[in-house]
């Protein structure tokens, strides 16, 4: 999905870090994660810029991405500024570099904020609107076959030395069976727009070309077509909710909300 929205130039509500281990271990990837945690929370110079929200940890299937929610949107050249990831004078603000810094006293773990094997690098570079990152609950495809689930974690969790061994063992099925704990770990917006997508189009589809074809009986009948309209709507809306669920019993409420329709 798009980062920060599509386009350029856009609100900067998120920064998106990617932990990008290279040839080093998944291991080595928690313990600069969550450092790298550690050290945005702690940092007051960069607390001072920024109101951060929330900060949501996902597991891709490989590695990590952090993210900062941020209550108040950041531009373009805010992130150039402060949160850019390369090398180079017009760098020499960016908190990128200075907790990759950090974290390389911290856990002797090779951080980098420039590209190079000899390091876990710290990506912020998907961060500017219109670049994209992984979504949640994806799967990480290895050649041709699945080798993880995106999915979100907790703070603590990263702290948890045998981490890996339990991420690395999670199907798709683990997964669906704690979707309602996972979604909770994610940032509000993400589930607003998933019901804004849906919503938007079910309206397409009633309020534009449905609703042309039977405009002419709707007149005719009234109050009573314009309750039809209304309750179709709904129910597909929540059909919808329901289905993303994932559970045996909300698919079956779901399948019983279509029958109606």
């Amino acid at each position: 999905y798009a980062t920060n929205g599509e386009g350029v130039v856009k609100p900067i509500e998120r920064v998106f870090i990617d932990i990008d281990r290279k040839k080093h271990t998944a291991d080595e990837a928690r313990k600069v994660a969550f450092e790298l945690v550690n050290l945005i929370k702690k940092d007051k110079e960069f607390n001072k810029l920024v109101v951060i929200k929330k900060i949501v940890i996902l597991w891709t299937g490989g590695s990590f991405h952090v993210y900062i929610i941020l209550k108040k949107n950041i531009d373009l050249k805010f992130y150039n500024r402060y949160l850019s990831y390369g090398s180079g004078k017009n760098k020499q603000e960016s908190f990128i570099m200075k907790w990759a810094d950090e974290i390389e006293r911290e856990t002797g773990v090779s951080a980098g904020h420039e590209k190079s094997d000899k390091f876990i690098i710290l990506d912020s570079s998907n961060t500017p609107s219109g670049k994209l990152a992984r979504a949640p609950f994806s799967l990480h495809i290895k050649g041709n076959e699945v080798d993880g689930v995106c999915v979100p974690i907790t703070e603590s969790k990263l702290n948890d030395g045998n981490l890996i061994k339990k991420l690395e063992g999670l199907t798709p099925d683990d997964v669906i069976k704690d979707l309602k704990k996972y979604i909770s770990l994610l940032w509000l917006k993400y589930l607003r727009t998933l019901v804004t997508k849906f919503y938007r189009n079910v309206y397409k589809s009633f309020i534009t070309a449905d609703f042309m074809r039977i405009k002419k009986p709707l007149k005719a009948a009234g109050f009573s077509g314009i309750v039809i309209i209304i309750s179709a709507i709904f129910f597909v809306i929540v059909n919808q909710i329901l289905m993303h669920y994932g559970s045996i019993k909300y698919i079956t409420l779901s399948s019983i909300v279509y029958s109606i329709v």
